[in-house]
């Protein structure tokens, strides 16, 4: 401090001044910044705890980040059963696993919605669910309430389908279109809980004719002699075409087609491999279905699709989920892929033996 330097005496302040009226103002207006500040940081908080994804979005100024949706308390979850031999694996979408008795298999889905059909593992080709009380074999309708299952030949070589219900009730459907029985017919599958799709020949064609439980039959759509393959999934009847080679000896070759036909007698051509057999098909309805082909790779395709069609490469489809999802079979494992990302997630192993798949919501 220089040797120039005198402080100056303080000066006492009255009320009245104008340095204190001055201050006064300053401080009633540093209160408001500071408490619109602070409002400001509660208000953040309150959007950041109600949604996560929208204050760092809007901070870099992208759309909303979406994230997989949570099953609320209480409300049923979408599983994957896997059936060997001696039990029932449920395979929850979260990686965790349950495993019971096959015998305690029923009880356990007592108040769940019974799948209808599924995948078996191996092959890729649909399986009945194997309901208590029907005959072995016997595919059971949406609803649960009836079962079908081919009759052995008539005398006079009519088809006939026998109808079961779980307590025991059974009854015969016999096919004929007019006057002339239906021969060599093959039951397909359910197009919903009260009509039935029956591959069957006249005299002269093969066709797919629809049939009611109480045996009303109509003819839906004559089929090429080159079919290869077909199946009963989502109210739809799916065929597979192939180049047939001469002689038995002679594997089908392609070009394949794979079709689907509505109850509305559309017949619409879902899929062409120039080279290659469509042999299988997993099916949601028309916006998705994944088929196989003969060279083991997997198709998803389906107007809801990128570009129509992805390939999924050498995994085998298990399971499509209502959530978009897929459950692939990749060796002995089990993942959870997702068409929208392309990732995909381990999930389970297999268990031993011959394996079905079939997805079902589970009561909590």
């Amino acid at each position: 401090m220089s040797d120039s330097y005198r402080p100056r005496r303080s000066r006492k302040l009255k009320p009245g001044d104008p340095l204190v009226t001055i201050g006064a103002m300053l401080l009633v207006v540093a209160g408001v910044v500071a408490l619109a500040f602070f409002s400001s940081k509660d208000t953040t908080k309150t959007s950041t705890t109600g949604n996560a994804n929208s204050v760092a979005s809007t901070a870099s100024g992208s759309a909303p980040v979406s994230s997989v949706p949570t099953v609320p308390a209480g409300s049923p979850s979408t599983v994957v059963i896997l059936l060997n031999q001696d039990s029932a694996t449920f395979l929850h979408l979260d990686g965790s696993t349950e495993r019971i008795p096959r015998g305690q298999l029923m009880a356990r889905l007592a108040s769940s919605t019974l799948p209808t059909e599924g995948i078996d593992v191996g092959n890729g080709e649909s399986v009945p669910f194997p309901v208590t009380g029907l005959d072995p074999g016997s595919v059971p309708a949406p609803d649960g309430k009836h079962a079908a299952h081919l009759a052995d030949p008539r005398a006079d070589g009519a088809t006939a389908i026998i109808l079961s219900t779980p307590n025991g009730q059974s009854s015969t459907v016999v096919l004929r279109e007019g006057n002339t029985p239906l021969r060599d017919g093959s039951f397909a599958g359910w197009f919903d809980p009260s009509t039935m799709a029956v591959v069957a020949y006249t005299e002269t064609t093969k066709a797919v004719y629809t049939a009611t439980l109480d045996g009303a039959l109509l003819r839906l759509v004559t089929l090429p002699d080159n079919v290869t393959g077909s199946t009963v999934q989502a109210g739809a009847f799916w065929y597979m075409t192939a180049v047939l080679g001469q002689g038995i000896e002679l594997p089908p070759q392609g070009p394949s087609e794979l079709h689907r036909v509505t109850l509305d007698d559309k017949d619409v051509t879902m899929a062409r491999e120039s080279a290659h057999v469509i042999t299988t098909v997993v099916a949601e309805d028309s916006a998705r279905a994944v088929y196989m082909t003969d060279d083991g790779r997997s198709v998803l395709i389906g107007l809801n699709v990128p570009k129509g069609q992805v390939d999924l490469g050498q995994r085998h489809v298990v399971a499509l989920l209502p959530d978009g999802r897929i459950v692939l079979r990749t060796g002995f494992s089990l993942v959870l892929y997702d068409p929208t990302s392309g990732v995909s997630t381990n999930l389970a192993d297999l268990p031993e033996g011959d394996v079905q798949a079939f997805v079902t919501q589970l009561a909590p």
